[in-house]
């Protein structure tokens, strides 16, 4: 489909979309659009990334490619840190992802407190039940709300990728939050590059992904887990990163979050 777009300050052009004008995030006129993948409850490393590396700015689009919560010690804090930067006029644009999806599905399907609270401590997130040990309702309304991808004028924004199987990809929501062995059609892309997370990836493989404009890049480099890498395996993973769209820099935060996990 090719169609007239206005961007921000009324500005009209010209772009290919691919599936629906409501799910198009036109390019702003000033500011950067900036792409952070799976968080996994690191709040610290979050935040040292985006104040002090990144130094995010009011008028940036950031978006966020979902997997907020789980397995990290603060998940109540990530998903504070980006809703403060929606209240505070920062340009936000969360995604679902497949620990996100969970959480709704669980609090529709547990109604005793003690399968609440073992799902809690299995995903490390009691800190995001409310005080009668229930799924706190601002966190499920904030999921509910959550897309399951963005559409932008060269990229589409996704969890972890598409059925390309299915006669309508964008039909698929499973596929977006939890494939992971799938070949994007680059026939149906038309020259717009998927960039997701969900895949803990090597830096280097992103880093290589990245220069060589493969049609998939994979974000995702297992912040979370760095506590739990050996010695060979750190430098690999271990990073929350932050991508920017337009000029393909790539901001890199270690890990700076202590992790408490439950196997």
């Amino acid at each position: 489909m090719l169609a007239y777009v206005f961007y921000k300050k009324f500005k009209l052009a010209k772009t290919n979309i691919l599936s629906d004008s409501s799910q198009f995030i036109a390019k702003p006129v000033k500011g950067r659009r900036l792409v952070v993948p799976d968080i996994h409850g690191c709040a610290q490393t979050l935040e040292e990334l985006l104040k002090h590396k990144v130094k995010i700015q009011p008028e940036d689009q950031l978006f966020f490619l979902g997997d907020y919560i789980g397995r990290g010690p603060d998940s109540k804090g990530v998903l504070e840190y980006i809703m403060n930067l929606q209240n505070n006029g920062y340009d936000v644009y969360p995604l679902r992802g497949n620990h996100e999806q969970a959480f709704i599905n669980k609090a529709y399907k547990y109604n005793t407190t003690s399968k609440i609270i073992r799902y809690a401590v299995r995903e490390n997130i009691l800190d995001l039940l409310d005080e009668q040990q229930r799924f706190h309702t601002r966190y499920l309304r904030f999921f509910e709300e959550l897309n399951h991808f963005y559409e932008l004028d060269k990229y589409l924004l996704v969890h972890a990728g598409f059925n390309f199987d299915h006669f309508n990809p964008f039909l698929d929501k499973e596929a977006m939050l939890w494939t992971r062995d799938y070949q994007p059609n680059e026939k149906f892309l038309r020259g717009k590059q998927i960039v997701q997370g969900h895949m803990p990836t090597p830096i280097k493989e992103i880093m290589r992904s990245i220069k060589n404009k493969a049609p998939r890049l994979i974000l995702d480099n297992g912040c979370v887990f760095l506590s739990k890498l050996n010695n060979h395996e750190k430098g690999k993973l271990g990073h929350l990163l932050c991508f920017d769209l337009d000029t393909q820099k790539v901001f890199v935060q270690r890990s700076v979050d202590k992790l408490v996990q439950n196997d």
